[in-house]
């Protein structure tokens, strides 16, 4: 007998056996992942590649189809050619400048568009057109389009045999080449998407999948989940992610301007660790949290200032663009503009002298004022200014000055520390030179009084901003006035006093806008029949320049 024949057989059958087993379970495994056309994960990926026709919906009214750029259209009067998706703004700038018409839009055919399946179509004239967008569905119908989620290319996928052997790898780049690859998918031709994938969302967050079952989850479980902008409302799109709103708010300090008020030397600071604050108005000073969230498909900035409360609440993105975020909470608005002049917080401050008005009664060049305006232009919402008789005080931090003060010389030297609000370690020292003069002018209470009621006068600078020059007062006898421009009109008081020669005009209970921030007294320096330049009473750098206009 031979034995060694007899125990080797056994072996070789239970081997076979084994291999048979393992590349059963091979196959199976490689099956589990496999892609074949008109399967459900095949139509998934599909139905998300396929061709967004509402990026245009501002001028086709379709979502199933798009125009192939250039073209050339015309609207209110004016022809514009339209060579990129950047260039739709353009034209709802256009559209938005005109506010008493139909915003009719005609096309300059013939046209070409692309349909959701990437197939184009020349188009000879509007009929033809209207036809096409008949077989789309209507404004914010549910369509096969999933929009809320992306794939981030390339991709690669590898071809295999009837035996599961790889034949080829075929590289993906784009939407459309993975539309035109799955629907090459029939008959006998079996492939596997070649994972880890990345997946991105509407908001900008990235998910990795590693089979098909996870890439089927994480398409159905985003489908739905954004604005998909099916609409034909062109004025409420809104292409910010919440990558993009953080890094906005996070870049520089942000200028709030809420229902149209701008508070004056206010900024707000959004920092990453979740804190916001604000020196408003150049005076006091807040702090709170804020965060930013996506929900059901909307982007929202929440702000929670420990005081404030007219900012605080759950703020929905509905516009971002270059140095502006436009915000909105029920009947509100909330508009941040980017304010990134200086990078250093301290470059706006130096050494300053500062002329103040002798106001009392005496003119002996000593007279009380406030402190805390010498450098309201430059206030931060991160920093606090305090200031000291001496560089020692300054340096030690000791015997801080509160207004109202009184100069104790003339000139009178003071030093003004600036420090970061939550490190006070962290500051620099500045001199500030304090001249007091006589600011009397010829002008009597009188002259100033009846020259301000002849014609209307335009605020030809105010602390050496020139924008205010789009605003006329108009003085009236009965201590009313009206201060209007081409698109804002507001009411407010005015009265005029004198002490000792020096004239004094008030403003007060302006009802609105940045010209707010004229509410206060004003020494009268020097005035004419045709000009009035007059110097705040707290601080004579912000300088008012009034011009007469009788047109």
């Amino acid at each position: 007998m031979n034995f060694k024949t007899t125990l080797v057989f056994p072996l070789l059958v239970l081997m076979l056996f084994f291999s048979c087993q393992n590349e059963e379970s091979e196959i199976v495994n490689q099956q589990d992942d496999l892609i074949s056309g008109n399967s459900t994960i095949a139509n998934l990926i599909s139905n998300t590649v396929l061709n967004d026709g509402s990026i245009d919906n501002i001028i086709d009214y379709a979502n199933c189809l798009e125009v192939l750029l250039p073209v050339t259209i015309t609207t209110n009067g004016v022809t514009v050619t339209i060579e990129s998706i950047t260039d739709y703004d353009v034209l709802e700038t256009l559209l938005e400048a005109f506010t008493t018409d139909d915003d009719i839009i005609g096309i300059t055919f013939p046209i070409t568009v692309v349909l959701n399946n990437y197939s184009q179509i020349v188009i000879n004239n509007q009929g033809e057109l209207e036809g096409q967008i008949e077989n789309c569905n209507g404004e914010n119908e549910a369509d096969d389009d999933i929009e809320c989620i992306d794939f981030q290319y390339p991709i690669a996928f590898s071809i295999y045999n009837t035996d599961f052997q790889v034949t080829e790898v075929t590289i993906i780049e784009d939407d459309q080449a993975l539309y035109l690859f799955l629907e090459s998918l029939q008959g006998p031709i079996l492939a596997s998407l070649n994972f880890p994938v990345t997946m991105v969302l509407a908001n900008g967050d990235t998910i990795e999948v590693n089979s098909n079952q996870e890439l089927e989850n994480a398409i159905n479980g985003a489908d739905g989940n954004c604005d998909e902008d099916d609409d034909y409302d062109y004025t409420d799109d809104n292409d910010c992610t919440q990558i993009d709103v953080s890094d906005y708010l996070l870049s520089c300090g942000q200028i709030p301007s809420l229902n149209g008020y701008t508070p004056s030397f206010t900024t707000f600071s959004f920092q990453d660790n979740t804190i916001i604050s604000t020196l408003f108005e150049g005076d006091l000073f807040y702090d709170g949290s804020w965060d930013i969230a996506t929900i059901g498909g909307y982007l929202y900035v929440f702000i929670d200032f420990n005081g404030l409360e007219a900012y605080n609440g759950q703020w929905k993105v509905v516009e971002c663009a270059s140095g502006e975020l436009i915000l909105e909470q029920g009947d509100d608005t909330l508009v941040l503009l980017n304010n990134c002049n200086t990078a250093n917080l301290f470059d706006c401050f130096e050494d300053i002298t500062v002329t103040i008005c002798d106001n009392d009664d005496t003119l002996d060049l000593f007279t009380a004022f406030d402190i805390d305006t010498i450098y309201q232009d430059c206030a931060q919402n991160d920093l606090v200014v305090y200031y000291y008789n001496t560089n020692a005080d300054a340096e030690a931090s000791i015997n801080a000055l509160v207004s109202p003060y009184t100069n104790m010389a003339n000139p009178d030297v003071l030093y003004a520390r600036v420090e970061l609000a939550n490190d006070p370690n962290t500051y620099q020292i500045f001199e500030v030179t304090i001249l007091v003069e006589n600011c009397s002018t010829s002008c009597t209470e009188g002259d100033v009084d009846g020259t301000l009621q002849m014609c209307v006068w335009t605020i030809t600078n105010y602390a050496g901003d020139s924008s205010f020059d789009i605003f006329d007062i108009n003085f009236q006898d009965d201590q009313n006035m009206t201060i209007a421009s081409d698109t804002e009109t507001y009411t407010g008081n005015w009265a005029t006093s004198g002490s000792s020669g020096q004239v004094v005009v008030s403003f007060s209970n302006i009802s609105g806008g940045n010209v707010q921030v004229l509410n206060g007294d004003f020494n009268v320096v020097e005035c004419t029949g045709e000009q009035m330049i007059l110097h705040d009473v707290s601080n004579s750098n912000n300088e008012l320049v009034l011009d007469k206009d009788c047109i």
